[in-house]
């Protein structure tokens, strides 16, 4: 589960179970590109998520018309990373006329402190921080709770997991559905 686990088990496949079937989930198609960095393996199959960032866009901005912006907050993980870049690829610097704003790499701190200091009407969004760029690690669903919790402006997100936990919601994947097809497999 995840593009990590997924690396590291092709790296080492053949020492810890040679030949045996893959079944993967839990990351994107940049993430299973990444993963497989050209390799073909066989008897591999999964999952790929299939997170729709312009439909969580635009539920944010059916909620709230008036965002003056769109701040956009991942971590300095690889994962991080790949997501910052998806999304800046996929939205670019405006959606549908509000600026989006995607904040460097930061400390944890750093992001708190800017989410304190944005506009009630701002949309937020978080994507991951598996990492901060201090080097602290954060499992995504703990730091989603402390950002929302200190933002004044709504927090956005693409996980269930984080949902009840502060975050307004969005377009979000369902991670047991996505567990139950990987059970199938």
């Amino acid at each position: 589960l995840g593009s990590n686990a997924l690396s590291f088990v092709l790296d080492n496949r053949e020492a810890i179970a040679p030949g045996a079937p893959i079944v993967f989930g839990g990351f994107s198609e940049i993430g299973l590109q990444t993963a497989l960095s050209g390799r073909t393996p066989p008897a591999m199959s999964g999952v790929v998520s299939t997170i729709d960032v312009q439909e969580t866009l635009d539920l944010a901005l059916q909620v709230q018309p008036n965002a003056p912006e769109i701040v956009v907050i991942a971590g300095s993980a690889n994962f991080d990373r790949q997501w910052r870049s998806a999304f800046t690829d996929t939205v670019g610097s405006s959606y549908k006329g509000v600026p989006v704003r995607v904040l460097p790499e930061m400390s944890a701190d750093a992001f708190l402190a800017e989410a304190q200091s944005l506009s009630p009407s701002a949309i937020v969004v978080v994507l991951t921080v598996n990492l901060d760029a201090e080097g602290r690690r954060f499992l995504p669903v703990q730091f989603s709770e402390v950002l929302a919790a200190a933002s004044p402006a709504p927090v956005w997100t693409f996980y269930e997991t984080q949902i009840g936990l502060g975050t307004v919601g969005g377009s979000v994947e369902n991670l047991a559905a996505t567990g139950g097809e990987m059970g199938k497999m």
